[in-house]
Order: structure tokens, then sequence, then C-alpha cells
């Protein structure tokens, strides 16, 4: 591949937890025991039934409806929950209850059990663009709305609005998805191919555009509120030195037709190996973005499970994606700031959950802004040496779905927050924003008026006194929007006041503090 020679590899869910961190939250706390034991908050839609009789399943997975066992589901259902009989194959929470659903009518099942659930995996999507059936080659665009392109990529489809409107409903519940394998499919021109003339599939040679290298996520990937997640190769040394992630070839990258930052995430796949339903101690190799997704997923659930478990409560489900992506380091070791190929980048898990430890008493603000007013916090930088990591993240409520149409750009964002740092009354720090028309652009700072995620990210500030404000644009939908804020600063009541207070985590010297206003308080 351009001279270079290209390798195969293969590696394991332990690899992908050895990559995130997940494996400390086993063994990094034994008082605490981080495994999922007796938790029933986790589910899975994929395409058939999982094999719960499998020697690392037995008792913890339960089939919803499929009864006919499927290799994929399976596999999925590993990286999740394997117990770890062998322990290359040992999942992300390998003591936790997993309930397993099909396809088939997600949708209706999502919503009736929303509420009862904490995390679920999504390792599938829309069928789209190039699809080799049988032999034959299927081009699965439509013809008049655009005859190179598939329109349906960054696509805010029925299925978005509908995710977004669960997880709105449900706020402690978070719908994990995989970013999807698309990227890079095509033909050579001339090949002959089937596509859809109105009313019967017809052969064509029209030549049509491969897949990429941007704008490649499908349909329900461009949901707002989900966690979507790329593929990346597997090191299990990556946060240990300075190097970079690389992302698959194949896993779809953003933006979204709005101009939005997604996938949000990237996590390690491959060829992982994982139990597989040939008999009950089989194990076989799986990769793709439905191998990073579960790996994810899986996490998530840990966490929540070691907030409860410091402070008695369950994050709200913007509170889980705000700490994972507060926690993620960009793909590239010289960029800073999210893009379109990884987003926020990979998630230290490990370091998230030291956050959660290290401020157990009130690791994550989780507040209400009101239609109308702001919120803001008082920062005393001491040495521009200093860094500070603020990220804001908020659950939107669902945009309306427009009729098919080949890059919409009609903002789908419904109430936007924004998140500015300011010396005086003037803005010293914006937050990270990216060019859709520009899409291998870095970030920049400016005023993110797309994405219901905001981080400011900033070291060498002049010592002083600074401002964090949070407000709003436009009238908020409900007349409110509950947020999740997470920094490198720990928010804490200030003994016999009403006011908050930052109390570092960290060796560093920015101290904070809640402005009494209006806003509501959970």
């Amino acid at each position: 591949f351009f001279g270079k020679p290209q390798y195969i590899c293969t590696h394991s869910n332990l690899n992908s937890a050895k990559m995130l961190g997940t494996d400390k939250l086993w063994n990094g706390f034994p008082s605490l025991q981080i495994q999922g034991a007796n938790l029933d908050k986790l589910a899975m839609w994929d395409g058939g039934a999982v094999r719960t009789t499998h020697r690392e399943f037995v008792g913890r997975v339960r089939n919803m409806d499929s009864v006919s066992w499927s290799s994929h589901s399976t596999q999925v259902a590993g990286n999740l929950v394997a117990s770890g009989v062998l322990a290359d194959a040992k999942g992300m929470a390998p003591s936790a209850q997993l309930r397993a659903w099909n396809f088939t009518n997600d949708n209706n099942e999502i919503i009736a059990n929303a509420a009862s659930l904490f995390v679920s995996n999504h390792s599938y999507g829309t069928t789209v663009a190039w699809q080799n059936i049988g032999g034959q080659i299927y081009w699965y665009g439509d013809s008049s709305i655009n005859q190179f392109r598939d329109w349906k990529f960054g696509y805010y489809d029925n299925r978005s609005r509908i995710w977004d409107s669960v997880q709105f409903a449900n706020p402690y519940y978070l719908m994990v998805k995989s970013a999807g394998n698309d990227r890079g499919s095509g033909v050579a021109p001339g090949t002959p191919h089937y596509y859809w003339n109105g009313s019967a599939w017809a052969l064509t040679t029209t030549t049509r555009d491969s897949v990429g290298p941007y704008d490649c996520l499908a349909t329900f990937s461009n949901s707002k509120n989900i966690l979507v997640v790329g593929a990346c190769q597997t090191d299990t040394g990556f946060f240990s030195g300075i190097k970079d992630a690389v992302p698959f070839s194949y896993s779809s990258r953003g933006p979204t037709d709005d101009g939005r930052i997604k996938p949000d995430l990237v996590a390690p796949s491959g060829l992982v190996y994982s139990p597989t339903s040939t008999h009950d101690s089989a194990y076989a190799f799986l990769g793709g973005t439905s191998m990073s997704s579960p790996a994810l997923a899986g996490s998530a659930l840990g966490l929540q499970e070691l907030h409860q478990k410091l402070t008695g409560s369950w994050m709200w489900n913007s509170s889980v994606k705000a700490l994972l992506i507060h926690s993620a380091r960009p793909c590239k070791s010289n960029s800073w700031g999210p893009d379109y190929d990884c987003g926020w980048g990979v998630p230290n898990v490990n370091q998230a959950a030291n956050f959660l430890i290290a401020n157990k008493h009130a690791p994550i603000q989780e507040s209400a802004l009101i239609n109308g007013t702001q919120r803001q916090l008082k920062l005393r930088v001491t040495s521009s040496t200093d860094t500070l990591k603020v990220s804001l993240c908020w659950t939107d409520p669902h945009a309306p779905t427009a009729a098919p149409a080949y890059n919409d750009s009609t903002l789908k964002l419904i109430n936007d927050l924004d998140m500015r740092l300011l010396q005086g009354n003037s803005v010293s720090v914006y937050p990270y924003v990216l060019n859709p028309n520009v899409p291998a652009a870095p970030a920049i700072r400016g005023d993110n008026y797309r994405d219901n995620v905001e981080q400011l990210n900033q070291t060498g500030l002049s010592p002083g006194i600074y401002t964090l404000r949070i407000s709003h644009k436009n009238n908020l939908q409900q007349g409110a929007q509950n947020f999740s804020l997470i920094s490198n600063q720990l928010i804490e009541p200030m003994q016999g006041a009403s006011q908050l207070q930052l109390v570092s985590s960290s060796p560093q010297h920015i101290q904070l503090s809640w402005k009494k206003g209006t806003g509501a308080k959970r």
C-alpha cells in the first residue's frame, strides 16, 4: 500500500480492555469490585440470539425474543459480559446481567425498556451504498436524489429522532452505537451493478462514487444524544506514550449533514477474540466497529457502577458521555480537540475512574439552565503553566426529520448552550469547532452552534480572575435544559454557604466557584 507493507493482526477482548483502561476497573479498586455484579441494567440489540449456554455467560444472559443463535450476537455479547473463563475473552463488564433482543422491532422494544436500562449496545446499521449479495453488486442509493452518492450518509432519519427522544425522556439511559464500516466501499468505473429504478432492480454500468473519505455515517449513526463509536487499531501502550491512534480505513467518518462532530469516540477493534455460537466453549475473531462499540458500552456500565458506589447515585446519560469524552485523548498526538475521523479520540476509562474517586463528593455537576438565565463560575489562575479542561454535555430534544435529501445542512441542535471563558467582559477562550466544508482541517476555537458537546482545553492562561459562563441562544424548548459539566477541578459545597467551590483533584492552581443565580439545581 503506497510502497509500504501492510500487516494483519489479531487481539482479544482483554486487549480492548487494556487499551481503554477498563481492566483497571476490575483490578485497580479491589474494595469496590467494579465488574457489574448484580446489575441488570445492560442490553443489546443485534441480528439474532446469543448462545446463552456458552461457558462465558451461564446464568447471566437472557434472549428476550430470538431463538436462533447468531455468531455476531454472541461475539458482541462476549465483548460486553464474557466472564473470563478464557482470560483473553473477558468482557468489559464480566459479572453483569445482559438482556439481548434482535433488531427486528428495536424501536418499540427500546421505548418499552429504556426506563429499566442504563446502557445498551447497537452494532448494526442501515444498508447503504455498495453491497455484494450472492456475488452480485447492488447500489442502495436513490438516483432521483443523487445518482453518484447515497443520500443516506449524514442524514438525520426517523430512527435518529426516536432514539434522541428516548434518551431525552430517560435521562439515565445511554445508547451506544457502532459508527459503521462503509468508508471506502465502491467499485471500479464501469462495473455492472444493480440499482433501484423506482419499480425494480435494474442492471447498469453508471459510474458512481466510492464512499468517503468523509460524510459516510449512515442514518441513525447521526443521532445527537447517543454515543457513536468508530474503530481504531489496538495499542495497549497508547496512553503511556506519545503516539497516534490509528482509525481503521473502513471505520465511517463524519461530519453529519449539518456539520456535527461524529463519531463521538473511537475504541479498539481489528480481529477481536471473543466467545462465539458454535458450541459452549467456542471462540472466534470478529472485527469492525461492531466490536469497538460494545467495548465502550460495557465500560460505560462500569463507570455507572463506580459512581453509584462512591456517591450513592447514578449518572445522567449526558454525564456518562461527558466523562468518556472528557477523559479522551485525541488520536493525533500533535493535535488538540476533536476531528471528524475520531471524534474526541480514545477514552481513558482508568483516568475517568480515578477522576470519580478523587472527586467522589461531587465529581460531575448535573444542573439545569432556565430559559433567559446563565450560570457562572469564577476562576483564579495563579500560574501560566496551569491547564484548564472543562467539558459540557447535554441531552438535546429531538429534531424534526426532513424529507430525504442530499446533504441537507439544516441544523439539528434544538437547545443551543454556550460555554465561554471570560476575563473581565471579554471572551478569553471559546470552545472547539470544526468546519464541515473542510472536514480534514484541525479544530479551531469559535462559536459552536452545531453540537450538544462543548469543550474548553486551554493552557498558558495569564494569571488572574476568569469567569466560566454557561448561557444559551434563542429560547430553550420546554423552558429549561439539563446539562452535565465536568472539569479537571472538583465542584463541592462551601461550608455554611450557598456557593460552590472547585477543589483541585490534580496538582494545579485553578480555583473556581459558582456564582449564585436563578438556575435550578437537581
